[in-house]
């Protein structure tokens, strides 16, 4: 018989508590209300930057910069006590996208920004907040002490308690094995003396059989330590998740599964053909889209049913959520990037030749 206590462990408190609710429904569901939209990234530690010195002199310049750009006030004011409220210890960044009739999504990351910004505009920036939902890695660290494990996790919806596991090696491995397929986890981490990882890292490993990756780590001076050792192996494990998903669009592009490019993304969006779209950095140019009230009137050129210029990845990123199709925010990786900084999947080679010919009137 296993034993499995529920006492709280002292870990969890160093662990990021962050949302894990999908984000793509929530925004969609905003998206369905009239712009424009205020979308705010910051820092919110202590360090300086082009923003300011102090956390609250970076959420003035940011509502003065909404301000000036024509949001009311009374949007300002919301998007000001979200900024200036009470943040996470481990947060290093904060989002808000507010809508001008009420609607607001405020959330944290570990790390800082990729960018700071504050704008007031037809659609929202969101490419940042999709992002860190991307590298939420579900993960279990489990942290050894003789024969008790303490685990608690990142990323895993409804686990917020700490567990407290007794028994050997072998069997604790399977009492492992089955809280991380229960989680649907992709990491689990252990930590500890070598002598103790050891035998439980390669008994766990033979229970998951490639299900999800295990790694080891010795034992670290302090719980703070760990946590950090934790955020550096999901960063580690979305690095190789955005090489996988690169080069796997690269392939079916290959194959004509997929396309890259601008033209090619949008006309994919454009004709409901796009089972998913990816977006790099090198994406962020100052390109126009123009977008009308539906999620398929998108076009590089304005007309009487796309009456609202947007920024291009932007209008994409919208388009693609109002459609419900997966989006996959790479920054780009070494070599390997999307033409254009843009791609999208499709369905067969069949959905490829109808490109081709909407392509082939474009031109």
């Amino acid at each position: 018989m296993f034993t499995i206590s529920t006492d709280l462990s002292d870990l969890v408190r160093w662990i990021p508590s962050v949302q894990t609710k999908p984000v793509n429904g929530r925004l969609a569901t905003m998206l369905e209300t009239p712009g424009p939209f205020a979308s705010v990234y910051l820092t919110v530690k202590g360090n300086v930057d082009e923003w300011g010195a102090t956390v609250a002199d970076r959420s003035a310049r940011a509502c003065d910069a909404l301000a000036v750009q024509g949001a009311p006030a009374e949007v300002v004011g919301r998007v000001s006590d979200a900024l200036t409220g009470q943040h996470p210890h481990w947060a290093e960044s904060v989002t808000v996208v507010a809508s001008a009739d009420g609607e607001m999504l405020v959330e944290h990351d570990y790390r800082p920004p990729m960018r700071s910004l504050a704008t007031w505009a037809g659609v929202p920036v969101v490419d940042q907040l999709l992002e860190w939902h991307q590298r939420r890695t579900p993960t279990l660290i489990v942290e050894l002490k003789g024969d008790r494990a303490d685990v608690c996790s990142y990323a895993v919806p409804g686990f917020d308690r700490g567990l407290a596991i007794r028994h050997q090696p072998a069997d604790m491995a399977m009492v492992l094995a089955h809280l991380a397929e229960r989680a649907n986890a992709q990491l689990v981490i252990i930590s500890g003396l070598e002598m103790e990882v050891s035998p439980l890292l390669s008994a766990v490993k033979e229970q998951m059989a490639g299900a999800c990756r295990v790694v080891g780590e010795r034992q670290p001076a302090n719980r703070g330590e760990l946590a950090k050792i934790a955020m550096r192996h999901v960063g580690f494990h979305s690095a190789e998740d955005t090489l996988r998903c690169l080069r796997e669009q690269r392939f079916l592009t290959s194959v004509r599964m997929g396309v890259e490019g601008t033209p090619e993304t949008v006309v994919a969006l454009q004709s409901g053909l796009a089972k998913s779209l990816i977006v790099s950095d090198s994406a962020w140019s100052e390109q126009k889209l123009w977008v009308g009230r539906r999620s398929d009137q998108i076009s590089l050129v304005d007309g009487p049913s796309t009456p609202l210029e947007v920024r291009l990845p932007d209008g994409l990123i919208r388009s693609a959520l109002l459609q419900g199709i997966d989006i996959e925010i790479r920054w780009a990786f070494g070599a390997i990037r999307p033409r254009d900084g843009l791609a999208a999947l499709i369905d067969t080679s069949d959905s490829a030749d109808v490109l081709d010919q909407q392509l082939s009137v474009l031109a």
